[in-house]
C-alpha cells in the first residue's frame, strides 16, 4: 500500500512530491486542543483515603477531565516531603498527592498541583513545632 502524496512545483519548476501525510499532520496540529473541564481541589478535600476518593467520583459524575489539586497551603505538604510537615488533618502515613494521582489516572483524569507560596501560617495561632515556622523562624 503506497500513501497518498501531494504535488507541488518547486521554485526550479520541476515536480516536488511531498508525503500527504506530513501535510495533514501539520493540519492536525493547529486543531484545537481537547476542552479543559477542570475542577478546583483545595487542601482540606483530599485529608483522608476517602476524601480523595470522594472528590474523584465527583468529577467523574460531573464530567471532568481535568483536576487542580492544592498540595501546599500554609507552608504544609499535602504530599510526602523530607523537608516540611505534613499538612493539617492528613490521615498518618497518607499521601494526598499519591492517592490523587493514582485514582484520577485510573478515571482518565489529569492532575495538575497548584501551591499556595507566599503564605505560611495562621497570624493568630501558634505553628506545631514540626511545621517549617516553627523550626526556621
Amino acid at each position: 500500500m503506497s500513501l497518498p502524496t501531494a504535488i507541488i512545483i518547486g521554485q526550479s519548476g520541476r515536480l516536488v512530491w511531498l508525503p500527504f501525510l506530513f501535510l495533514l499532520g501539520l493540519a492536525v496540529n493547529s486543531v484545537a486542543a481537547e476542552e479543559v473541564r477542570a475542577l478546583w481541589v483545595v487542601r482540606h478535600d483530599i485529608t483522608t483515603s476517602e476524601r480523595v476518593d470522594s472528590v474523584v467520583e465527583h468529577a467523574v459524575n460531573a464530567g471532568i477531565n481535568t483536576l487542580f489539586v492544592q498540595v501546599r497551603g500554609r507552608g504544609d505538604a499535602y504530599y510526602h516531603s523530607e523537608f516540611v510537615s505534613e499538612g493539617e488533618q492528613v490521615e498518618s502515613g497518607f499521601d494526598p498527592l499519591a492517592a490523587c494521582l493514582s485514582r484520577a489516572h485510573d478515571a482518565s483524569i489529569e492532575v495538575h498541583a497548584w501551591m499556595n507560596v507566599y503564605l505560611t501560617w495562621y497570624p493568630n495561632r501558634p505553628a506545631s513545632q514540626t511545621h517549617l515556622l516553627a523550626r526556621h523562624p
